[in-house]
């Protein structure tokens, strides 16, 4: 297969909104981090970060550069192995990256995430997670997303975590933004040329065109 998107000139002018929406629900995060910190009071840091990955290649960093723009320059990137991250983790800056998504929300089980990240956007807001009740309900939310909580983590503070109801994805019935799709096929999609061995061909084999988006089962 011939992947054709390195071909493509870079994307002229800022970013249409439902594009980023669609990019981050292909190639995006929303996450929590919890690592040791030995001068803090409960032993823990706690942060949140919205991230976007491409893989490196001139057009995927530009792209980056350009969502970097769209969300008016916060956030840094960075390259590790064979991958690009945008990343943002400052409170202040994930203010308007929030209210994006809430304008315009993500179309995947992905909104599950985010809702459960806004929580936890909350409680550090507030402050909260400073004090042990806080902590614990970030634990408990940190819970639901797909890498849970580390062994640690677990081994330290399973007494203290609670059940929290997990939010309901519902798909949407609205048809989907064409921006949208753009952004999804950027991050999911490939168009390609699958050749196929044909004894009655002149040549010995078929040419077609394929269009393709993968999913995780």
């Amino acid at each position: 297969m011939v992947n054709t998107r390195y071909f493509c000139s870079k994307p002229k002018g800022k970013l249409d909104p439902w594009f980023i929406t669609g990019f981050t629900d292909g190639e995006g995060s929303f996450s929590v981090r919890i690592r040791k910190k030995s001068n803090s009071a409960l032993g823990f840091h706690v942060s949140i970060v919205y991230s976007i990955g491409a893989e490196v290649n001139p057009l995927n960093l530009k792209l980056l550069e350009k969502v970097r723009e769209y969300f008016d320059g916060v956030g840094s990137i960075s390259k590790s192995a064979n991958m690009y991250y945008y990343e943002v983790s400052s409170i202040k800056s994930l203010i308007n990256i929030r209210k994006h998504f809430e304008n315009f929300p993500l179309q995947t089980t992905k909104y599950l995430n985010f809702k459960l990240w806004c929580q936890i956007f909350d409680i550090i807001a507030e402050k909260a997670h400073l004090t042990k009740p806080g902590f614990y309900k970030v634990l408990s939310l940190k819970i639901l997303f797909p890498k849970g909580l580390s062994s640690d983590l677990l081994e330290i503070y399973s007494k203290n975590i609670v059940h929290v109801v997990k939010p309901v994805f519902e798909a949407s019935n609205i048809k989907l933004n064409p921006n949208w799709i753009a952004g999804f096929v950027q991050a999911d999609g490939t168009f390609g040329l699958n050749f196929t061995k044909q004894a009655r061909m002149k040549l010995g084999y078929t040419c077609q065109p394929q269009f393709r988006i993968t999913q995780h089962e």
